[in-house]
């Protein structure tokens, strides 16, 4: 059977990591399972897209999150679970927050391209799929766009992500673009010495800031 575009990426990602740090590749958790996937959807009441299912039907996240491990350059792959838990967190703001503060912290928003995105700080939309270590940012699925967005766009959002960018039309093109980079030489594995353990790291810096100033210069990756 032909792979899938992003079941290709996903294992050319994959193999890269094995071959650069047998240790963060090890952080990978087994496939999710059909009930991890209907238990997210019981939170976040919306059926997940079929290339979020693909995505952790072939691996369902990292087992270390908020431990400076991430199998990512500087971000936490988060599987159902851990998503459910983020997104959760979120509502709680919502519900906690009055009208007028949740219009004050939106008004502060921005979308690229313009009407792309909803202006709000927060959306029961947005599904986190990557998070920056140790901080209530992300770059994940909103499956609740502007006027001109698509549903299922890759967009970054989170605490101090006023101004959010479509960084991609589908995880398959996102993931594709981390396999382009680890096989060009770009992320490199640096040595923890406080954990023992590793972290990656882009050349350019931040992923967030790499990703955004990719979309805003050439246009979402496709």
């Amino acid at each position: 059977m032909s792979d899938s575009r992003l079941g290709g990426a996903w294992r050319r990602y994959v193999g890269w990591l094995q071959a650069a740090s047998g240790g963060l590749a090890g952080d990978l958790l087994p496939p999710s399972t059909g009930e991890e996937l209907v238990a997210c959807e019981a939170v976040i009441g919306l059926a997940l897209p079929g290339e979020l299912r693909e995505l952790w039907g072939l691996c369902g996240g990292q087992a270390t999150v908020d431990a400076g491990v991430g199998v990512f350059p500087r971000l936490d792959f988060l599987g159902p679970g851990w998503a459910s838990e983020e997104w959760l967190m979120w509502r709680r703001l919502r519900d906690g927050s009055s009208a007028e503060d949740m219009v004050l912290l939106s008004s502060l928003s921005t979308s690229s391209p313009a009407g792309a995105i909803a202006l709000s700080y927060s959306s029961k939309g947005w599904i986190p799929v990557w998070r920056l270590e140790k901080a209530p940012d992300y770059v994940g699925l909103d499956l609740e766009p502007g006027p001109v967005g698509t549903a299922g766009q890759i967009i970054n959002f989170g605490r101090d992500q006023d101004d959010k960018v479509v960084l991609a039309e589908s995880l398959a093109a996102i993931v594709e673009f981390f396999a382009s980079e680890a096989e060009g030489g770009r992320l490199t594995v640096v040595a923890d010495p406080q954990s023992g353990g590793a972290y990656l790291e882009h050349e350019a810096g931040p992923m967030v800031r790499v990703l955004s100033e990719r979309a805003e210069r050439d246009g979402p990756l496709r």
